[in-house]
């Protein structure tokens, strides 16, 4: 069967690094077992390591770089997010899990399967009560280091739910809700200091201006990117569906609002405490 794909264009250019880099563009059905169905656009980027000796002078060549060389093909997770420059992105070796394949010059030879895996087998719900669980754990850590932003989250909650959210400068809203998304930092070896820093920029310019400067609020807009990259919200829980007839049935939703510490994940959320109680209920972070 004839391949669906039709290449488009091409761009061949180098890089730092001894890198040759070919930019692909392909015209390839939206149903791959119906080819004439409607079309989409796909973008790919080959890299090879320039391995080829200097020409010699009067000498030509047209041998390209990686000829005779199987392909790695590097199909990038997220989801939603493309892939890094190549230059950005190097490979490095890394623990992988690996599946054979059929080796044959039209088939795969073989898979590797690198970074976070889904967990088969299990009720997207439970996975979310796992995580929860964890994000507890660096939420206690996290007020037990800042016990002070305890106050300035209520503080800044507050302030963003007295005026039913704030427009961002893409157009987006900065709500409460949005707000406790920068738990999600919580996971990267610097991230108490990263969001410590912004809650302490934020709630200054609060005191002093009486609002958000743009950069805060840039910032906010730039850590949560779903007005850009909605496929990473929407798509996120599908990953845990491992199989026919299972849905997630907004099972972060469901395990979160049950801890009794994420009020504000609740349809009938009232608000952020008064400043008053601020010191005695803090406002637990989550991740996206």
């Amino acid at each position: 069967m004839p391949s669906p794909a039709r290449l488009i264009s091409e761009e061949t250019y180098s890089i730092p690094g001894r890198l040759i880099v070919t930019d692909l563009s392909f015209e390839v059905p939206l149903n791959h077992d119906n080819p004439a169905s409607k079309k989409i656009h796909l973008f790919g980027r080959a890299v090879t390591h320039n391995d080829r000796p200097p020409a010699e002078i009067g000498v030509s060549s047209s041998a390209a770089p990686g000829d005779n060389k199987p392909w790695l093909v590097y199909l990038h997770g997220g989801p939603g997010f493309g892939n890094g420059l190549p230059q950005d992105s190097p490979l490095h070796p890394v623990a992988v899990s690996t599946i054979p394949g059929d080796s044959t010059d039209d088939k795969v030879a073989e898979v590797f399967l690198t970074g976070g895996i889904p967990p088969v087998d299990v009720d997207p719900k439970e996975v979310y009560q796992a995580t929860f669980t964890k994000l507890v754990e660096r939420n206690i850590a996290y007020y037990k280091k800042f016990p002070g932003d305890i106050a300035v989250v209520n503080y800044i909650a507050n302030h963003i739910h007295e005026q039913d959210g704030i427009q961002l400068p893409g157009g987006g809203h900065l709500t409460v809700q949005r707000l406790m998304t920068l738990g999600l930092a919580f996971g990267a070896h610097d991230g108490f200091q990263v969001v410590h820093s912004l809650l302490t920029r934020m709630k200054l310019e609060i005191t002093q201006f009486g609002h958000l400067s743009r950069a805060s609020l840039s910032t906010m807009e730039l850590d949560v990117p779903f007005d850009t990259n909605p496929i990473y919200a929407i798509l996120h829980e599908a990953i845990y569906c491992f199989g026919p007839g299972v849905t997630s049935n907004w099972a972060a939703l469901r395990a979160g609002s049950q801890l009794g510490v994420y009020d504000w994940l609740l349809e009938e959320y009232p608000g952020p405490v008064a400043l008053s109680e601020a010191s005695r209920k803090p406002l637990f972070f989550s991740g996206r």
